[in-house]
């Protein structure tokens, strides 16, 4: 878990992160999106993911994806990811919710506060 666009940022923003391949013949990465700053995903809320293939087999850490999170004036996420070596990419669009109460917003501050 890493946080990419941290809380009160203003927006519109756009933030790019290099991650790498954890494991020995690696040919999918997981691109797991959450709202919230927690150490741990259990205490984040999951937002949606999506999975870039065509990663060539090769040692852990040698190939390298490019994710960048950007937010328009409107709220909107866009989630792209980018695997440096070959150019391959895939990306998503996640809506912002206009239906979160005012209570709402309180927990999940208080949850913030306890990580």
């Amino acid at each position: 878990m890493s946080v990419i666009i941290p809380r009160n940022t203003p927006i519109p923003t756009m933030k790019e992160k290099i991650y790498y391949t954890l494991y020995d013949n690696q040919v999918a990465l997981s691109v797991p999106v959450y709202q919230g700053e927690c150490g741990e995903t259990k205490d984040n809320i999951f937002l949606d993911e999506f999975t870039l293939y065509g990663v060539p087999p090769g040692p852990k850490g040698k190939e390298k994806m490019k994710v960048c999170f950007s937010i328009d004036a409107n709220g909107i996420l866009d989630v792209s990811a980018e695997l440096v070596s070959t150019g391959n990419k895939r990306s998503m669009v996640i809506a912002g919710s206009q239906n979160v109460s005012k209570d709402d917003i309180e927990k999940m501050l208080k949850k913030v506060e306890l990580c």
